[in-house]
């Protein structure tokens, strides 16, 4: 079962949200794996406040939720949560399904805008980032790295 572990905190800056948002859009505006909603036949959703989505059909696994800010509504990928701490641990499960490299994207795009307030953690190695890497410096001119923490 392969997966992404990443730590950020319950509420995102919004105007760092608001760039996250902007660049993803660029991102499965250039990518050529197809995403789907939640519900695998639905849109994704990528508002203000959210960016929803998962594999489309069979190609799918677990969606991919992330939050503007974590509140109770917050169905998937909550790995950990300690309320000494404004952060929370988050999971996905992505066993390799082509919609991983847009997962991977989104979370290098996260790092880049929240910074040391998030953290990323994989069952992968660098190698296994990289398509990511470069996606993003292709369509978004961003010199982005994977820097694992020890969990």
């Amino acid at each position: 079962m392969k997966h992404h572990i990443w730590i950020r905190p319950l509420c995102i800056d919004s105007s760092a949200f608001e760039k996250i948002v902007d660049g993803f859009k660029v991102i499965i505006a250039s990518s050529p794996i197809l995403i789907a909603g939640d519900l695998l036949t639905s849109e994704p959703r990528i508002e203000p406040n959210v960016i929803l989505f998962n594999g489309v059909g069979d190609e799918s696994e677990q969606p991919m939720q992330f939050p503007l800010f974590i509140g109770d509504w917050y169905r998937y990928n909550i790995f950990y949560y300690s309320p000494e701490k404004p952060q929370v641990s988050c999971q996905i499960v992505t066993n390799e399904k082509p919609y991983d490299l847009i997962v991977m994207a989104l979370l290098l795009l996260a790092k880049h805008y929240i910074g040391d307030l998030f953290q990323i953690d994989s069952d992968y190695d660098a190698d296994h980032w990289q398509p990511a890497i470069d996606l993003c410096k292709s369509v978004l001119n961003l010199d982005l790295v994977y820097e694992p923490i020890n969990m």
